[in-house]
C-alpha cells in the first residue's frame, strides 16, 4: 500500500551541524536503522567517528527531502549507486533533485521537486550527495566534454557545496596553500582573491567563496574534479559578508569564454568559518539554509531497516578525530 501524502513544499535548503552531534550508541544505531543496510556498511568502514556522522547525516538529509517534499514515506525507497559512486533514488520514480555536501562542522542539502521526473530517473542527470573533493583528480577529457554539454544543456540540474575556510593544517602559510591551488583558478579569479588590500585570512575566506562556487557547479553537472577548472570563471557576489547569513545570488560564471546566464548561483554564510554555495540551471527564489539538528531528522524519520551486525564492536572502537586548532 502506498504511504505518499500529499505535500506543498517546493524546496528544502538545510544545514547540519553534525560537529555538535555527540549520539551515545543507541542514538546512533537508531540513526542508522534509517537507511539501507549496504550504506551502513559504508559507515562503519570510517576510521574516525567524526567522518562517520557527516556520511551517516548526508544520508539522513536524503531520506528527510523524499519524504518531506514528495510525501513518500522514506522506506519506500531504494537509493543505489552510480558506475561513478553517485547515489541516485533508484525506486519510485519521484520528481526531485537534491545534492548534499559535507565539510568542517556542517552538512547541507539543496533539494527541489520538478515538474519532469524523468530529470532524476537518468542517473548521468540526477544531482546527489557528493564528497568533498581534493583538486589534482584525472579523468578522460572527452567523457567530461560530453558530460558538460549534455547535462548543462539538457537537464535541470542543482548543485551545493559547503567550505570550512581554514587553511589546512599541512600547508604552512596561506600564499604556499595558493602555489599549490594555482592551476584551479582563472588569473581574473586570483586578482580578486589575492588583492594587495586584503589581509591573508581574507584572501583565504575569498578562495573559499570561489572553490565553494566551482564545487557547486561541477557537482551539478555530476563530472568532479576531472575537468580543467580553468574553463570555469566565476565573479563572486561582493555583497557576501562573513559577519551575517545574508543570501547573496548575484555571482556569475563564464564557461569557456561566454557568461552562462543559463546558470544561477546563491551563496552564504552559514557561520564566519562555513560558507555555503548553490548553483542551478533554472528559475527559483532564492532562500537562505535552515538549520536542523540531527535530532530533528530522526523524530521525522521512522526507523525501518535492521542494524547492520558490524555496529556492536563498531562503534566503541571508533578513533577520535584531533580537532585542528
Amino acid at each position: 500500500m502506498s504511504t505518499t501524502t500529499t505535500t506543498s513544499k517546493q524546496w528544502l535548503r538545510l544545514a547540519v551541524n553534525v560537529a555538535s552531534w555527540a549520539p551515545t550508541e543507541s542514538v546512533f544505531r537508531r540513526a542508522l536503522s534509517c537507511i539501507q543496510q549496504e550504506e551502513q556498511a559504508r559507515i562503519l568502514r570510517f576510521v574516525f567517528i567524526d567522518d562517520a556522522k557527516s556520511s551517516l547525516v548526508g544520508r539522513l538529509l536524503m531520506r528527510y527531502a523524499v519524504q518531506e517534499l514528495t510525501g513518500t514515506q522514506h522506506e519506500e525507497c531504494k537509493f543505489e549507486r552510480t558506475d561513478r559512486g553517485k547515489p541516485l533514488l533508484a525506486a519510485p520514480s519521484l520528481p526531485l533533485l537534491f545534492n548534499v555536501s559535507h565539510a568542517g562542522d556542517y552538512a547541507v542539502m539543496a533539494a527541489t521537486t520538478t515538474p519532469n521526473p524523468s530529470h532524476t530517473a537518468n542517473p548521468q542527470t540526477q544531482p546527489s550527495v557528493a564528497r568533498d573533493h581534493s583538486p589534482g583528480i584525472d579523468s578522460d577529457s572527452a567523457e567530461v566534454e560530453q558530460d558538460m554539454a549534455f547535462s548543462s544543456r539538457d537537464s535541470q540540474l542543482l548543485g551545493v557545496d559547503v567550505m570550512d575556510k581554514r587553511k589546512p593544517n599541512a600547508v604552512e602559510s596561506v600564499p604556499a596553500y595558493f602555489d599549490l591551488m594555482r592551476k584551479q583558478f582563472t588569473p581574473d579569479e586570483w586578482t580578486r582573491i589575492e588583492h594587495p588590500s586584503k589581509s591573508h585570512d581574507a584572501q583565504l575566506l575569498e578562495f573559499y567563496r570561489y572553490w565553494c562556487l566551482k564545487e557547486s557547479y561541477i557537482k551539478a553537472v555530476g563530472i568532479g574534479l576531472g575537468m580543467d577548472l580553468q574553463r570555469l570563471s566565476f565573479v563572486a557576489d561582493s555583497a557576501l559578508n562573513a559577519s551575517n547569513t545574508h543570501v547573496c545570488a548575484a555571482a556569475t560564471v563564464t564557461i569557456d569564454g561566454t557568461l552562462r546566464r543559463d546558470w544561477m548561483f546563491e551563496q552564504q554564510h552559514l557561520d564566519e568559518r562555513h560558507c555555503v554555495a548553490l548553483a542551478r540551471n533554472f528559475e527559483a527564489t532564492p532562500q537562505p539554509f535552515t538549520f536542523l539538528s540531527v535530532e530533528d531528522l530522526l523524530c521525522t524519520l521512522e526507523p525501518h531497516f535492521a542494524v547492520h551486525e558490524a555496529a556492536a564492536s563498531k562503534f566503541p572502537s571508533f578513533r577520535q578525530k584531533i580537532k585542528r586548532l
